[in-house]
């Protein structure tokens, strides 16, 4: 009989345990990714590309452009990026995002649109599906890890 007040107070000690561990919100975080990817768009809308990229990606940050070798590095890729002149704009829109149960990793997905001037200055629209990496950080901001995107066929 005196193993099961032990027992019970183990049981409860697990119990307590398992529940005290923090719960992550994913709906809320994700919404939040989905809310820094909108205003990343905007940034690059008001600021150029390369500074809301600057902006937003993490240290490591890896791109895998269209017809570009792998870069890896924020200076990297900001160098890279101010390399192509500030005579675009890319703006895109976030159709999802999504975080992981830890909490700490999440994607956004969606489509975007290049606009800028051709050689001979007639206006030049591309568009193209995206999908970003991101990690959340100590204070409580995501960070862009890895941004891939390739061009779709034209608007009709």
């Amino acid at each position: 009989m005196k193993t099961l007040p032990l027992f019970l107070a183990l049981s409860l000690l697990f119990l307590s345990a398992g529940c005290s561990k923090t719960s992550v919100d994913t709906s809320a975080e994700s919404n939040a990714l989905l809310q820094t990817d909108i205003q990343f768009s905007k940034i690059s809308v008001a600021q150029g590309a390369a500074e809301a990229f600057y902006e937003f990606m993490d240290d490591s940050s890896v791109s895998l452009s269209p017809n570009a070798d792998p870069l890896t590095g924020k200076e990297k890729i900001h160098q890279r990026m101010l390399s192509g002149g500030n005579e675009y704009t890319l703006s895109w829109t976030p159709k999802k995002a999504d975080v992981a149960r830890s909490g700490d990793l999440g994607y956004t997905w969606g489509t975007y649109e290049l606009s800028f001037k051709a050689e001979d200055g007639t206006p030049q629209m591309r568009y193209g599906k995206y999908l970003n990496i991101w990690r959340k950080q100590a204070d409580g901001s995501w960070k862009m890890l890895v941004d891939i995107g390739n061009q779709s066929a034209e608007k009709k």
